[in-house]
């Protein structure tokens, strides 16, 4: 919602997108790789340390750096009584979850937002667990193969889809990019099938090339579901569209958080993939009637 406010150019937005996602991508692989990598030299201890130790670097870094949006002018009348205040806060998020959900074909843009990622959530819940335990990689070689390569290809994957969608638009980039996306699942399959040994060179190749095709593809997909939050979004309340839009977009994750732990007990890893592919086929359907164009511009 930030960037929303800050930049107000709707090529801006599509282009940041890319890099939001490659942030996003970039921390996910710092905490699994370079994390583990020290955990697997010294100890958890040591590998939580640096953890903390970057969250407040950053925490400092925002602090001093993140410059300020323009915000509305009932934020900013001096001398109201805190009544009046929170009067008008708590009216002005009223109206602004209401107008959200106003929307033309509402129903379809919440489960497409709710939907679209679900096949991937499943996947990543427990690719982690899956790469360690039930193909047998170190510890040092995931940090590796998620740290090194995964750096270079997710951020190829997330500047690729920025710069894909301000270009050619989300309508159409949205197809090829969710078959892109959703095929990683499958790719994911035929290695909980074949079962490569990460002992041996094809072995680990095999893997590794997988899961650079994997952080492409996610950071394709993430930026697709961002540009179009964004485009849900009624320019009066965009920062509090985009965080009611991105809050539903989080539900597939937390629900998956838990899940597919339990459904890999019971029924193994090649099913939990094909269940997280067969997830994916709803969104896929709902493209044919969510609206792409931003809210207000005709189809």
């Amino acid at each position: 919602a930030y960037y929303l406010e800050a930049l107000s150019s709707e090529k801006d937005q599509s282009l940041y997108s890319g890099l939001r996602v490659l942030a996003y991508r970039v921390a996910v692989i710092y905490a699994k790789s370079v994390l583990v990598i020290v955990a697997a030299v010294t100890n958890w201890f040591m590998g939580f340390g640096l953890g903390g130790i970057t969250m407040l670097a950053l925490y400092l870094f925002h602090l001093l750096y993140l410059r300020g949006t323009d915000k509305p002018d009932m934020f900013l009348q001096k001398g109201m009584d805190k009544i009046i205040r929170l009067k008008l806060n708590t009216r002005f998020y009223k109206e602004a979850f209401s107008t959200y959900l106003m929307q033309d074909r509402v129903y379809l843009v919440l489960s497409f937002i709710v939907l679209y990622k679900l096949g991937d959530e499943i996947l990543f819940s427990m690719n982690t667990p899956f790469l360690l335990r039930e193909l047998g990689m170190t510890k040092a070689q995931l940090g590796w193969v998620s740290g090194i390569l995964g750096t270079v290809f997710a951020i190829a994957g997330s500047l690729w889809g920025g710069k894909w969608i301000s270009s050619r638009g989300l309508k159409r980039a949205i197809w090829p990019i969710t078959l892109i996306m959703n095929a990683t699942i499958l790719a994911y399959a035929l290695l909980a099938w074949n079962k490569p040994d990460p002992s041996t060179t094809g072995g680990l190749a095999l893997i590794a090339l997988i899961n650079c095709y994997e952080q492409v593809a996610a950071g394709l997909g993430t930026a697709v579901l961002i540009v179009f939050l964004m485009n849900r979004c009624q320019p009066d309340y965009k920062a509090a569209h985009y965080a009611v839009g991105s809050a539903i977009m989080s539900l597939g994750g937390t629900m998956m958080g838990g899940f597919g732990g339990v459904f890999v007990e019971n029924f193994g890893y090649l099913n939990l993939f094909l269940l997280g592919f067969l997830s994916s086929i709803p969104s896929m359907i709902l493209l044919f009637w969510v609206p792409m164009t931003p809210r207000g511009q005709r189809e």
